[in-house]
């Protein structure tokens, strides 16, 4: 559990470190693709690669992993409240999904194209819609 309380951590460290704002949401998102590329594209999101191995395997793991993926939602949510973006819950869940997808086909193909169409395509279209 320890190293899910590690990743709950850094992950609200990046959100203090960044302004609560439309750019500052995607400039958190950017600190991780950044950090993937720093790695090689290797490894992925720790967070994410928990949650494939370990939220059928153990209910406590994916209660706690629970709690990371609150702790981003609820902060992306209150993001898109402040600058008046319609149905936050929904396309805060919709960001982190594409988020996670976009870190695992990275991994997958070695290729940081997926942070671009992210970038240019994703986030953006997931805010308007």
């Amino acid at each position: 559990m320890s190293i899910i309380d590690f990743y709950i951590a850094d992950t609200t460290n990046c959100l203090n470190r960044v302004e609560k704002s439309i750019e500052g949401l995607n400039q958190f998102f950017n600190i991780f693709f950044n950090r993937l590329i720093e790695l090689s594209l290797k490894r992925g999101c720790p967070v994410g690669n928990l949650i494939l191995e370990l939220s059928d395997e153990n209910e406590r793991f994916r209660l706690k992993l629970l709690e990371w993926y609150n702790i981003l939602e609820k902060w992306i949510i209150e993001v898109l409240e402040e600058e008046k973006v319609v149905n936050s819950h929904e396309k805060a869940k919709a960001l982190i999904a594409a988020f996670e997808g976009t870190m695992l086909l990275s991994k997958l193909d070695k290729n940081d194209v997926h942070f671009k169409i992210f970038n240019k395509y994703t986030f953006y279209s997931i805010l308007v819609i």
